[in-house]
């Protein structure tokens, strides 16, 4: 799996997102950040279900109660950051001590799923 840096078009600017590839085909885009209003555009992004991705969990005494990759204090959001800035899945695993590959790619594929299941 491959994760690209791209970007959504609204009406007066780009809206970062990542672009998920599974096995050379794009599985989905998901907006940075997920769940908000994207400006002049008349589009909402939905909210991802973090709850059903066993590779994060949230504790609210634990990183302002951020979703976090399980067994860890490596925010979920700090994976979709550094795609943004173009690094890769692997070098985030290698800066982000106790995150796995493994997680990184469930979140990504959590991610995908979400972003391609109906409203």
């Amino acid at each position: 799996m491959e994760a690209k840096s791209s970007g959504i078009a609204s009406a007066n600017r780009s809206v970062p997102a990542v672009e998920v590839v599974w096995e050379g085909e794009t599985v989905g885009f998901s907006p940075i950040p997920i769940g908000r209003l994207v400006p002049d555009s008349g589009t909402i992004c939905r909210m991802i279900d973090w709850s059903t991705c066993p590779a994060v969990e949230r504790d609210p005494e634990r990183v302002s109660g951020a979703w976090v990759f399980r067994g860890t204090r490596v925010p979920v959001a700090a994976l979709f950051e550094n795609l943004e800035d173009g690094a890769l899945v692997s070098q985030f695993v290698e800066w982000f001590p106790g995150v796995t590959i493994e997680q990184a790619r469930a979140v990504l594929e959590h991610a995908a799923r979400s972003a391609l299941a109906p409203a």
